[in-house]
């Protein structure tokens, strides 16, 4: 019904632990993966970085507010836009399949999915050489995630959804592209061994 769809939509409150739990729940998913994952090949770049990502992810869990929850899309990249020749499609709002309903349900930083479409960005620029051996235009990744910020954030800035300030809200998003990339890591092992390398060299990043 449209009132119960309308509040299950609506903003929610802070982020329930703030950026301690956030940041604790992805620490657990990092070592969980490179605990699993420690033997296979390609993983070289990445092994015996555990606590560096740990220290990195504690310094965040000090920072200020998560800012304000929302329903989420949960697997937004640019396989779920479609362009109609004068505007954006948003389709397919089930969120990341492997993720239990309850969890893809949970109100959360609307960060994360901005996460998401910046990890496509790097899924583009990589996989047109292992797919078509061709190399995507020189800086094109970082020129794609400069202008999707730059018209994302002042339209969504002033909801009040977002840490305060640009530095915060930053940081935040570098751990949850790391979350995803943890989450990209976990998928290319099982399905796609031969694309290892492209979200290895997020979790680097």
């Amino acid at each position: 019904r449209p009132g119960r769809s309308g509040t299950a939509c609506a903003p929610g409150g802070r982020e329930p632990g703030g950026p301690g739990r956030a940041t604790a729940t992805i620490r657990v998913e990092v070592a969980g993966a490179l605990r699993r994952f420690s033997e296979r090949d390609g993983l070289e770049p990445i092994a015996g970085r555990g606590e560096e990502g740990r220290e990195q992810l504690r310094l965040v869990s000090h920072a200020g507010p998560l800012g304000r929850t929302i329903r989420y899309h949960g697997d937004y990249h640019l396989g779920q836009v479609l362009w109609t020749g004068s505007d954006w499609i948003v389709i397919d709002f089930e969120g990341e399949p492997a993720r239990p309903l309850a969890e893809r349900r949970r109100k959360r930083s609307a960060l994360r999915d901005v996460a998401g479409m910046l990890r496509s960005f790097a899924y583009v620029a990589t996989a047109a050489e292992l797919t078509r051996g061709s190399q995507a235009p020189e800086d094109w990744e970082e020129r794609a995630r400069e202008e999707f910020l730059e018209g994302y954030f002042p339209v969504v800035e002033p909801l009040a959804l977002l840490p305060a300030g640009r530095a915060q809200t930053s940081r935040l998003l570098a751990v949850f592209e790391l979350e995803k990339a943890v989450y990209e890591l976990r998928y290319e092992l099982d399905h796609r061994p031969d694309w290892v390398s492209i979200p290895v060299a997020g979790i680097v990043r």
